[in-house]
């Protein structure tokens, strides 16, 4: 077989390489380790917000909210600025 040419297991050892690269800047990654299509988030959000049965609302509006909510139970405000992002 030439230097290069898929054989077996090849592909997982690209997906295992990538998923074990830590220089991506993403946070959140596919099972093989490429960063997630935003326009995936945004559809997935947009579910999830119909499934619930809430308002359409922005994810970054969630963002305060929650923030909202962690101070109102009483979170340190240094923990509520990190949970969120």
């Amino acid at each position: 077989m030439p230097c290069g040419a898929a054989g077996p297991g090849r592909a997982e050892d690209r997906a295992a390489s990538r998923a074990a690269d830590t220089s991506t800047p993403a946070l959140f990654t596919t099972e093989t380790g490429e960063p997630i299509n935003p326009r995936t988030v945004w559809d997935r959000w947009k579910k999830l917000l119909e499934t619930a049965g809430v308002l359409d609302g922005r994810r970054h509006d969630a963002r305060h909210t929650a923030a909202t909510v962690l101070l109102i139970l009483g979170v340190h405000g240094r923990a509520t600025m990190i949970i969120p992002g």
